[in-house]
């Protein structure tokens, strides 16, 4: 058995560097381990894993069926808060496992240690530091004026910068929207929740709609054909340096 003590960035390299037929990641509720394990469980081919979000005795005993005659299959298990009777079912399963199965436990609470031994690799994941917040949002093509206020916002996981990306992407997209429909009431609503770093995703908007290199929007999201209006909008921004002037002002003025 082999033990790390590491960020879910490292732990998911090396998870897909190396096929173990056992894992268990740990950590704190805040981490995202059942991402994480999907994703590797996707990584190796398992394109339809075994989803279990709450290991139960009739959980297990369902695992144990399907294990039983699977050949390749991978499993995303959540076993935190599981009961010794639940742990216990399921170590029988862990006790014969076909090369080509995948176990990918996750855990925010203590493990029987009869479980634990039966596993490959087991990784204690870490809160991500900034520097590796940032490389994330960066490799996604978040504006460097964005990356600091997201990493210190992070509190060492992505889940907050992302939903914070997911929120900016949908307010960007509903004025511009709005922008195409003629809508200033619509519009307007917008200036509420706008901020300086939505101002710097609306140019990373501009960029790929006039490059039609798409990495944090998509082709869907463009709404208007050919390069003026993104260009008009670059232009407009440039206007003001305010967060509510940007829509009150500058967009309001493309309708």
């Amino acid at each position: 058995m082999r033990i790390y003590g590491q960020s879910a960035l490292r732990a998911k390299a090396e998870l897909e560097k190396s096929f173990y037929n056992t894992v268990l990641i740990k950590g704190d509720p805040h981490i995202g381990k059942q991402t994480l394990a999907m994703s590797v469980a996707h990584f190796h081919g398992f394109l339809h894993p075994v989803h279990i979000s709450r290991l139960t005795p009739a959980s297990a005993k369902y695992i144990a069926s399907d294990a039983s005659k699977a050949t390749s299959q991978g499993y995303v298990i959540n076993v935190s808060e599981a009961t010794e009777q639940s742990q216990n079912i399921l170590l029988k399963t862990l006790e014969d496992v076909q090369p080509g199965v995948m176990f990918l436990l996750t855990s925010s609470t203590p493990v029987l240690d009869t479980v634990s031994s039966r596993m490959q690799a087991i990784f204690l994941l870490s809160r991500l530091s900034s520097d590796d917040v940032m490389q994330v949002l960066r490799d996604r093509g978040v504006p460097k004026d964005v990356l600091a206020d997201a990493a210190r916002l992070s509190d060492g996981t992505l889940k907050k910068p992302l939903d914070n990306l997911t929120d900016q992407r949908n307010t960007i997209i509903r004025a511009l929207k709005a922008i195409h429909d003629h809508d200033p009431v619509a519009l307007s609503r917008q200036s509420a929740v706008w901020d300086d770093n939505t101002t710097e995703l609306l140019k990373v908007w501009c960029t790929e709609s006039i490059t039609q290199q798409w990495k944090i929007f998509t082709p869907e999201d463009a709404l208007f054909s050919g390069t003026q209006v993104p260009l008009s909008i670059l232009l407009a921004v440039s206007k003001n340096i305010r967060p509510k002037l940007i829509v009150r002002s500058s967009l309001m003025g493309l309708i």
